[in-house]
């Protein structure tokens, strides 16, 4: 394992670092606004807006609880193509 693989950036948390899917949509809208404030104010106004409105839409965030077990959870909508 080359040294960069075994980084692991505090800020993000995994659906497979919290047990598997289906993760409760009150964590997830903790992690979207946390990512908001952490990773994207400062940076970037478009996903801290995109990552605050995620944590208040219930349909998004259930749509983000079937995240694929790797995938940081706040970057499954802002990084889709």
């Amino acid at each position: 394992m080359a040294p960069q693989d075994s980084v692991i950036e505090p800020e993000i948390i995994t659906l497979q670092e919290e047990g598997g899917l289906d993760m409760d949509t009150q964590l997830l809208s903790e992690r979207f606004k946390r990512f908001a404030v952490k990773e994207c104010k400062g940076s970037s106004r478009l996903y801290e807006f995109l990552s605050t409105e995620i944590a208040e839409d219930s349909d998004l965030l259930e749509l983000s609880s079937y995240c694929p077990p790797g995938q940081p959870v706040p970057n499954l909508l802002s990084n889709a193509p």
